[in-house]
Order: C-alpha cells, then sequence, then structure tokens
C-alpha cells in the first residue's frame, strides 16, 4: 500500500445519513432465536479474564476456554490473599492475542498495599499455551493501559497509555517486541494499524483531527482536520488500507451527537454512514474481510454510563442494525462470519452472532468470563 500523503478532507453537515442509531431501523435478534448448542461450538479457543475469592485466597488472570467450553486451563495466574483493608489486587488491565495466536500480550497490574503503593504496570508476551515469559516494558505508578494490539505481521505492539491525573497526559506507544524499542505519540487517544503493520492512524486527546504515523521512525503527518464545532475520534483503517472510519461529535452540543463517517483515501471523499442522537460511539471495528464494521454506543448525557448497544453495519449497502444490548464491544472471529459479544459484566457464558443468518448462540462456562479474545 503506498505511503499516504497529507490530505485535508471536510464533511457536509447536511449530507446524506444512510442510517440512525436506533432499534426501530431493525429490530434487536430476538431472545428466542437464541441457540443453545452442543460442543463442539467455538471457531477457536476463547481467552478471558477472571477474578475469583473463595475463603481467605483470590484466584485470577488469563484463562484458556476449551473448544467446547467445558473446561479452562489458567495461562497467566494470579493467586493471592484475600485482600485487607487499603490493598489493592493485583489485575489483569488488558490483553490480546497476537495474529497467528501464538502469544499474548498481558498488561499486569501489580497491585499495593496501604500507603507502600506498588501499582506498576508490566507488559508482557507469554505463548498462548502458558509456557515461557517476557517482560517487555514497565511503567510506574497512576498509568493505565488499555487498546492492546498487534501490528498484522505480529513485531509490534501498539496501546494507549493514559495518566490517572489527566486525561491530556494520553499517549499512545508502539513497542517492538523484538528490539523493545518504543515510540510515543503525544496527546494522542486512540489508533488503529494499516493493514501492512508500517503506519497507524492516531486521533488527537482535543479532537482536532486524524494522522498518519510512521510505526518506524515516528513521523507525523494531518491526514483529516475537524470542521469548526466538531471533534473527531476513534479511527479504524479498513482492512483492505482503502478507507478510514471515524467518528465525529458536535463539541457544543450538551446531549452529544455522533456521526459515524467513512472516508475513501484515494478520492478524498467522506460518506456520512449513521447517526446516532443521544448516543454516544465508544468503540469500531471492522470485519477482516471489510464486509461489516461494527459499533457500540453509550447513551449520552448522564454522568452514568448506560449499558452499551451493539450495531453493525453491512458495507456493501451502508445500512446499520441493530444486534444487541449491554454490550462493550465484539471480537471477530477469522472468518468474519461470527462476532463474539464482550458484555458490560462478566456473566457464566458466551453470546456470539453469526452475521449471514442472525442467529444467536450460547454457551456456558464453567467461570464467570470478562474480557474476551478469539
Amino acid at each position: 500500500m503506498r505511503i499516504l500523503q497529507a490530505l485535508l478532507f471536510t464533511t457536509v453537515i447536511g449530507a446524506t445519513i444512510f442510517g440512525t442509531c436506533t432499534s426501530s431501523l431493525d429490530p434487536t435478534i430476538d431472545p428466542a432465536s437464541t441457540t443453545d448448542v452442543k460442543p463442539p461450538l467455538l471457531p477457536a479457543a476463547v481467552y478471558y479474564q477472571m477474578v475469583e475469592c473463595i475463603d481467605t485466597t483470590c484466584e485470577g488472570g488469563l484463562w484458556r476456554l476449551s473448544a467446547d467450553g467445558q473446561s479452562a486451563d489458567c495461562i497467566y495466574c494470579l493467586n493471592y490473599p484475600w485482600p485487607r483493608y487499603g490493598e489493592a489486587l493485583p489485575a489483569i488491565q488488558s490483553f490480546a492475542l497476537s495474529p497467528n495466536k501464538n502469544v499474548v500480550v498481558v498488561v499486569e497490574e501489580a497491585g499495593y498495599s496501604g500507603i507502600r503503593r506498588n501499582d506498576s504496570l508490566t507488559v508482557s508476551t507469554v505463548f498462548s499455551d502458558g509456557t515461557g515469559r517476557i517482560d517487555q516494558a514497565q511503567y510506574g505508578p497512576n498509568q493505565f493501559i488499555a487498546d492492546v494490539a498487534w501490528s498484522s505481521d505480529g513485531e509490534r505492539l501498539a496501546f494507549v497509555r493514559r495518566s490517572s491525573y489527566s486525561a491530556a497526559a494520553s499517549v499512545v506507544e508502539v513497542l517492538d517486541v523484538i528490539s523493545q524499542k518504543v515510540i510515543t505519540f503525544e496527546e494522542m487517544d486512540a489508533f488503529s494499524w494499516s493493514p501492512n503493520s508500517q503506519q497507524l492512524m492516531l486521533s488527537n486527546v482535543y479532537g482536532r483531527g486524524l494522522y498518519t504515523a510512521s510505526a518506524k521512525t515516528g513521523v507525523t503527518r494531518t491526514l483529516l482536520l475537524a470542521e469548526e464545532g466538531t471533534v473527531v475520534h476513534t479511527p479504524a483503517w479498513s482492512p483492505d488500507g482503502t478507507e478510514i472510519a471515524y467518528v465525529q461529535s458536535l463539541s457544543n452540543s450538551p446531549e452529544r451527537q455522533d456521526r459515524l463517517l467513512v472516508t475513501d483515501l484515494a478520492l478524498s471523499q467522506t460518506t456520512v454512514i449513521t447517526q446516532c442522537e443521544g448516543e454516544r460511539i465508544q468503540w469500531l471495528d471492522w470485519s477482516p474481510n471489510g464486509q461489516w464494521l461494527a459499533f457500540s454506543t453509550w447513551e449520552a448525557g448522564s454522568e452514568i454510563l448506560q449499558p452499551a448497544k451493539l450495531y453493525v453495519v453491512d458495507r456493501s449497502t451502508w445500512r446499520t442494525r441493530f444486534l444487541a444490548s449491554e454490550v462493550r464491544k465484539g471480537e471477530w472471529s477469522s472468518s468474519s462470519g461470527a462476532l463474539l459479544l464482550v458484555p458490560d459484566g462478566c456473566p457464566a457464558s458466551l453470546r456470539w452472532l453469526l452475521l449471514n443468518t442472525g442467529e444467536m448462540k450460547s454457551q456456558d462456562t464453567p467461570a464467570p468470563v470478562c474480557n474476551l479474545d478469539w
């Protein structure tokens, strides 16, 4: 894919909108259509976080669920006594499977005891069967790492690192897992890898624009500037590298009005895909084959976050379909045919949607499941 030049795009506020973020466009999948299936059921092994405290001890970490969903093996284990007052438990902040599914990156928070703060973060890579561990990087207290993602060639990791004291201190970092070299992009709060692993699409913490950056040199170029009265954020590069999806929000609207937009990078043309009245788009992801674009929303205008809603857009028609409630995001299967639902809480079950048929499948699990990947 050719190196992108610095381009400026504008979006017509009155442009045709293909859909809205409302369940009236397409009814949610009837719970009665949810199918409980018998093993074998999963297209791939599911990895998940779990914390469970019994009597005086707690067990947590990263677990690998068997293909039949009936058993699980711990590949990154955290065992500790029940916390006392003023203590924080060790915990996994986030994790991500490598493209070949052989390696998992794990971000562990050390926790702390009383006034002896030791809540440092360690970024480690382990084999997906639990053998072998390499500590890649370590950070001091009051840091938070999120949105960990591998480059498609499996050579680099990117993630968002934030300070608990200031949103403006958010940075995107790229870590070479071989050399352990780190490139830091200041005042950036979201990213998306290019399909060839050479570049990232970045969004500014203030919503001023979107930028392309070299994963090797750190050189950054402006791709898109926000219009007056709007902010842009949450970029997602299409799998074929020809389009970029992102969110445009009205910065002066107290109730928030978000639009999902897609820009053709070669033609410099932007299409308004859907408009969300009173909902904030918080997550975007293309299916691996580029046929689908999934996104989730929170209800805007409330100090308390409401249960999230999950939608999917058909790339061939730009039609938006409401899928499910109380779902933070989804994880695509490698074939793009199924979307694993990541819930708000930690239920003792899995749900995934077959996109072509609209059938929802479910499976009970041996323990509560949080933060999934497969």
